[in-house]
């Protein structure tokens, strides 16, 4: 999706943040990288890759460049503590955590998982990936949500549930490129 909204509009504005714009190519060539680098770092189709990162275009282009990788997102929400990322971590059997050097040092410790852990401004560096081809069937993430003994639990989102819903959001709200 991301790659084919690049080539039609690739220097329309996909992000607006408080610090500038993100145009489609640059998100697309921001989550090839990351997905190069992953890639560079053994992440193979069907791994969990946890993100925990603040919203905005850092994390956009990881989650696509997961998706491309034919990884399966896990995004953490920057307000868990180090026991629910733990479990997260854990539950899903996470390969990588990519996270931002500000989000870890703000931990109150030190996490203790399996996951490499990778800064995802090592990810930048890296050149071109061609996304792999996936089908709506696919998983594309695993979201955690709440549950009534207060650890976090897993729900797969297939890509198919992802298109559906983000065209139903965008009718809705009226969105266009």
């Amino acid at each position: 999706m991301l790659a084919a909204t690049a080539v039609r509009a690739g220097e329309r504005v996909a992000i607006v943040e408080r610090q500038g714009a993100t145009s489609y190519a640059e998100l697309r060539d921001a989550a090839a990288a990351v997905a190069s680098g992953l890639r560079t770092r053994g992440v193979e189709p069907g791994d969990r890759v946890a993100l925990l990162l603040t919203r905005g275009t850092t994390a956009a282009a990881a989650f696509f460049g997961v998706a491309a990788t034919g990884g399966i997102a896990v995004i953490l929400n920057e307000t868990l503590r180090p026991r629910q990322i733990e479990h997260v971590l854990s539950h899903c059997d996470a390969r990588v955590l990519v996270c931002s050097q500000e989000l870890l040092g703000g931990l109150p410790r030190p996490l203790e998982t399996r996951a490499r852990i990778v800064d995802v401004s090592d990810l930048s560096g890296f050149g071109a990936f061609e996304p792999l081809p996936r089908i709506g069937s696919d998983v594309a993430q695993i979201i955690y949500t709440s549950g009534s003994t207060g650890l976090p639990k897993g729900v797969t989102i297939t890509h198919a549930n992802l298109w559906a819903g983000a065209r139903a959001v965008s009718g809705y709200l009226h969105l266009t490129a």
